[in-house]
């Protein structure tokens, strides 16, 4: 069988995105010993096929001495990380995982923020940036989420059901200590939708806070502004305000007309719903108002 260079090209392409992406999944979760065996397992497979790339005969003679030079630094670093893991997963029944302290001082609960991204972000955006910043990487988590509502809740759900089932087992809580979990759901735009959908199913078993910003509760309404989109956004169905949420909205906001909202929150008894309000803010929401975001969330895990 012949490969022409352009095949292998691709193939390494896609190779080098698994590669990436592994490397981000075992920052993550680092100290957790079933997730640390299972990455270590595949990634096995991996250097065999970036071996096969780097001095294979087939592949030697159509790759370029600089790309196999690429291939095997990619080589060279896996097998540093490789060597780092598996002196981690040796001294894993060693020691217990130690948690940062710095701003969870309650060792009593195990708060776990989940930010949930607008429409054409991402888990990595500026907001979620923040957040891990300064609460910490171990206790802030984000998912990117399908445009389509039906599976974007499943998957974000089971993705969140996974974090909850590993956070216990690192507590060493038991499957009914559902209290020692306090999950705060932080949404962006149509994030909120999203955060706000699952709050409801996720309340019913742990203690959830949610935090909306800019709130997109109808996402049905923009599809003027994102035609292309217009089918899976007439699939969503608006979500009313919830009680017990902290709504931060910019009342000039260049994207969401909130005017309708805040009546809403203002005219009716939401519970413990609260509602702050910043006039030179925009959409985004990323300039020195987050920090009342912070704030907040500060004050709900203390």
């Amino acid at each position: 069988m012949i490969y022409s260079q352009r095949i292998l090209s691709d193939t390494f392409e896609k190779i080098s995105d698994i590669f990436r992406h592994k490397k981000d999944s075992l920052r993550e979760s680092i100290g957790f010993a079933q997730k640390i065996t299972e990455t270590i397992e595949s990634r096995y497979l991996l250097l065999a096929k970036l071996t096969w790339f780097c001095f294979h005969p087939l592949a030697h003679s159509c790759l370029t001495t600089s790309y196999r030079s690429t291939i095997s630094k990619h080589i060279d670093l896996f097998i540093l990380e490789e060597q780092a893991l598996v002196k981690t997963q040796t001294h894993l029944k060693m020691m217990s995982v130690q948690s940062d302290r710095s701003t969870f001082k309650n060792s009593l609960m195990q708060n776990i923020i989940i930010f949930f991204h607008g429409y054409a972000s991402s888990p990595k955006a500026e907001k979620f940036q923040k957040l891990a910043a300064h609460f910490g990487e171990r206790h802030v988590f984000a998912f990117a989420a399908d445009l389509d509502p039906e599976r974007a809740q499943a998957e974000v759900f089971a993705n969140i059901e996974g974090i909850i089932t590993i956070k216990k087992q690192e507590a060493q809580l038991t499957a009914i200590d559902s209290d020692g979990i306090r999950l705060i759901l932080v949404g962006s735009s149509m994030g909120c939708w999203l955060a706000a959908k699952l709050s409801v199913k996720l309340g019913l078993a742990y203690s959830c806070s949610l935090v909306l910003i800019n709130p997109c509760l109808d996402p049905a309404h923009v599809r003027a502004q994102h035609p292309e989109h217009a089918d899976l956004l007439a699939k969503y169905q608006a979500v009313e305000p919830l009680p017990q949420a902290h709504y931060f909205i910019s009342r000039h906001d260049e994207v969401i007309d909130h005017t309708q909202l805040i009546e809403q929150l203002v005219g009716r008894d939401l519970g413990n719903s609260e509602i702050s309000i910043f006039e030179d803010a925009d959409h985004r929401f990323n300039g020195p108002e987050f920090e009342s975001v912070l704030r907040y969330i500060a004050q709900l895990v203390a």
